[in-house]
């Protein structure tokens, strides 16, 4: 009979460590996302030997203002280099950035704290925007939005 107790027991112990671990990460979810992406992304360039190239970007001449979006999608992001993109011997000064913030109820973009951050060092403007498709959960959204 001892040793049923001492199972029942275990069983117990089990289950509250797997409860008290779901609830830590679900209290510590954005956490969670934003260091494992950045873990994933740090694996991505020692171990696969990820091309860092520029993206060959056509800019609309006549302009002097120009911008950009960014998200986790984009590779990390030299700002410094940005501030002063040249262009075929032109020199394109980025002045704002829109930075994903969010995407849908639970999502917050892993690399949004650091591009954030890293805007704002090299004095470019920053704006920070929400990303969701219309047709799912819109009315919550809204609400959500214009609480702010």
């Amino acid at each position: 009979m001892a040793k049923k107790q001492s199972l029942g027991k275990r069983i117990i112990i089990v289950i509250l460590l797997f409860s008290g671990i779901a609830v830590l990460a679900f209290f510590y979810r954005n956490q969670i996302i934003r260091y494992g992406y950045k873990a994933w992304r740090l694996e991505k360039r020692l171990f696969n030997k990820e091309n860092h190239a520029a993206t060959k970007i056509s800019f609309p001449k006549g302009y002097a203002v120009h911008g950009i979006d960014v998200s986790r999608w984009q590779t990390d992001i030299n700002w410094s280099q940005l501030k002063a993109a040249d262009l075929n011997g032109d020199t394109i000064n980025f002045s704002f950035a829109f930075i994903k913030a969010t995407e849908g109820i639970l999502l917050e973009d892993p690399s949004f704290i650091d591009n954030w951050a890293g805007a704002q060092k090299n004095n470019i403007i920053r704006g920070a925007y929400h990303y969701f498709l219309p047709n799912a959960m819109y009315l919550y959204k809204q609400k959500i939005l214009f609480q702010v």
